[in-house]
């Protein structure tokens, strides 16, 4: 019963998190801004991919490997797009990626697999720092797509409750973690929002 109830929560948790970026990439693609958008973010992303690609494979965590081969087609073409758009601190962070991929592969081949989980785990626990900070520091969040982080927060519920059903400290921790940072993320959006409406509304009663 526990193993079926974790196949069903686990691939339920890897179709939502398979979709949670994209529209963001979409948005970012098409608009061709990124306003609030923290490139570290991205970056932390893709790093973590590599831990938890080695970590998922060696534990059969396969919803987990299933939904950080999606999470690199995703990065990569967030990081080109910031890239090419030319985002204060991209080139930095892709720097910082260089050498964090280093390091990942050197801790896979030689780290055993309980250390490799900690660090993803850890890593997971660290992505959405940058974007936190960024949206907490500018009051211009027109390039986040807020579907995102909607998305993400259910995502955050159901890999903590697939990381408690298997086990998985390294899972459920980092889920947790996460969720307590998307909803501050999007706490702040809909601040900003907010008054956003407001100063809408204000303008059209003066022009009245």
């Amino acid at each position: 019963m526990a193993d079926t109830a974790a196949q069903v929560i686990g691939y339920g948790a890897a179709v939502v998190s398979c979709v949670q970026l994209v529209p963001q990439v979409v948005r970012t693609v098409r608009t061709r801004t990124a306003a609030g958008v923290a490139p570290m973010m991205w970056v932390l992303i893709a790093a973590q991919t590599v831990v938890w690609l080695a970590y998922g494979t060696s534990e059969g965590l396969w919803p987990s490997v299933a939904v950080n081969v999606v999470l690199v087609g995703c990065c990569a073409a967030m990081l080109r797009t910031l890239r090419a758009l030319r985002v204060p601190g991209t080139d930095r962070a892709l720097r910082l990626l260089g050498v964090l991929l280093v390091a990942e592969v050197a801790l896979v081949a030689l780290a055993p697999m309980s250390v490799v989980g900690a660090v993803a785990g850890v890593l997971s626990a660290g992505v959405f720092y940058p974007q936190v900070v960024a949206v907490l520091r500018s009051d211009d969040l027109s390039g986040l797509s807020r579907p995102t982080w909607w998305i993400t927060l259910l995502t955050g519920a159901l890999w903590f409750s697939y990381g408690l059903v298997v086990h998985s400290v390294a899972t459920w921790g980092s889920a947790a973690h996460n969720a307590v940072l998307t909803v501050v993320v999007l706490g702040r959006l809909l601040l900003v929002d907010r008054a956003a409406r407001t100063d809408v509304d204000g303008d059209v009663a003066l022009a009245a």
